[in-house]
């Protein structure tokens, strides 16, 4: 076999190797993009544009709760209540703001339950309007605003939704806080986590 007809059947067994290689890989990187049905079906359209201060929506899987001024303004004042203040060991996206929890300061949007346990969350106004609630001595500035809980265990979230230390409970976390791109001041996009 002359030099030249080897390095013909070289090239024609290298391009055929390539080929086969091309052919074989194409369903593993196929599998590693995302249609654009996929990613579709993952997001969820809300818009806040009728809601009132101190309302709660749902919309696909998660809640939305547009904050009052009091709200607000209470935030930082009883941080000290907090077990997770910084909002370091929860479950959150990593762009949101910490002390609201949230990319808008006007609203939170959060999963509907609690973390751990999966109960079913419910917003409390003051505890003076709920006298029937016992509230803890730990827990008595609680009085001034409303928070989150669950019937479960009884724990209180604030309105960015980090969990309110109490001594004997379960450990706990604050809330799940999903992936959520504000498109407007009125419309927010949910991503699927």
């Amino acid at each position: 076999m002359s030099i030249n007809m080897k390095r013909k059947l070289i090239y024609a067994l290298s391009f055929l190797a390539i080929v086969g290689l091309v052919f074989a890989s194409y369903p593993f990187i196929s599998s590693l993009s995302i249609s654009e049905k996929s990613k579709s079906d993952s997001i969820f359209t809300c818009s806040v544009d009728n809601m009132k201060s101190g309302e709660i929506i749902e919309c696909g899987r998660v809640s939305i709760y547009k904050r009052t001024e009091n709200d607000k303004k209470y935030l930082t004042k009883f941080a000290y209540m907090l077990s997770d203040p910084q909002s370091i060991y929860s479950k959150q996206p990593k762009s949101i703001n910490k002390l609201y929890r949230s990319e808008n300061p006007e609203y939170l949007v959060y999963l509907s339950w609690a973390p751990k346990r999966g109960c079913p969350l419910s917003l409390k106004e003051s505890i003076s309007s709920n006298d029937d609630w016992y509230i803890p001595p730990e827990l008595e500035a609680l009085k001034e605003l409303p928070y989150f809980t669950e019937q479960c265990e009884g724990r209180a979230w604030d309105t960015s939704g980090r969990l309110y230390h109490r001594d004997g409970y379960p450990e706990e976390l604050n809330l799940t806080i999903p992936n959520t791109k504000w498109a407007s001041k009125t419309t927010v996009h949910i991503y699927a986590n």
